[in-house]
């Protein structure tokens, strides 16, 4: 019979595996977009080294996703409905503590997933973003951006700024363009700004779509946000402009992205590390 977990304070997810010698497993990962690229980056490798380190035999290791993430997972074994083929399904809630800043809990999001859920070395853990070779237009001219948050408001680029960049960006010969397409589950109600002549409102929801759209930009700008890792996965770090809001980056990666603070004034300190992340995309 399928053994199912969801509390993993006294036993982790590795421990569970290797002390039951299960053969089968499904994960169960009911999270947005942005929480996926960051499992499938980080944690999902981290795991089946793990357990086939220490097993003779092969460990399966299936994904159970929902929102038509599956496309993230295309190199996994994505669930299909029979819960009778696994020894045990674990549910995992990939706990958020992107809130927490004081203290000494300095993890990001999937370093606090392997510590708290999965039972596995967290330090400075590999993330292992572009797996494939990276695929973005190198040599084009359009520039995405990521200006609203799919799960909270609080997370958006305020409109002031956003002006600025884009401007800044049309200054030196690119062309920027909103990259927000609805997700199924989205909570944040989007209303592209006046000046956002190119945007994708109205295009049917799909992840599938949205990666299309990532790797056809020479360069990424972003808030918090699924799209924000597509861009990861797409392009080199030095490429990706983050959007800081509410919290900061080193929550969510180590990778070297540059970074503004969304909410400080558009000054000529913004102004340059803005520059310095076209020059990066401009190979100048």
């Amino acid at each position: 019979m399928t053994q199912i977990f969801n509390n993993y304070k006294e036993h982790k997810v590795f421990d569970i595996i290797k002390a039951n010698g299960f053969k089968k497993v499904l994960l169960r990962l009911k999270v947005g977009l942005g929480d996926a690229m960051m499992f499938k980056a980080v944690c999902l490798p981290a795991l089946i080294e793990a357990v086939n380190k220490f097993s003779d035999i092969f460990v399966n290791i299936d994904i159970d996703v929902h929102n038509g993430q599956d496309v993230v997972f295309h190199k996994y074994q994505v669930y299909t409905g029979n819960l009778e083929n696994y020894d045990a399904v674990f549910e995992l809630e990939f706990p958020d503590n992107c809130f927490k800043w004081e203290g000494a809990d300095t993890l990001t999001k999937p370093e606090t997933c392997l510590r708290d859920e999965l039972g596995l070395d967290y330090n400075h853990a590999p993330e292992y973003y572009g797996q494939d070779g990276y695929d973005y237009n190198r040599n084009g001219v359009l520039v995405g951006l990521h200006l609203f948050s799919t799960c909270y408001a609080g997370l958006n680029c305020p409109e002031d700024f956003a002006r600025h960049l884009w401007q800044q960006l049309a200054d030196n010969a690119l062309i920027p363009f909103d990259t927000y397409i609805e997700t199924p589950g989205g909570k944040n109600r989007y209303k592209p700004y006046d000046f956002e002549a190119q945007n994708l409102l109205g295009v049917t929801p799909g992840v599938d779509k949205l990666f299309k759209v990532v790797k056809s930009c020479c360069g990424f700008a972003s808030v918090s946000s699924g799209n924000f890792f597509l861009a990861l996965d797409s392009m080199p770090p030095e490429k990706i402009l983050f959007l800081q809001t509410i919290f900061r980056p080193v929550k969510l990666t180590r990778l070297p992205v540059h970074v503004v603070d969304a909410h400080a004034p558009y000054n000529s300190a913004t102004e340059k590390v803005v520059q310095d992340w076209i020059n990066c995309i401009k190979g100048e």
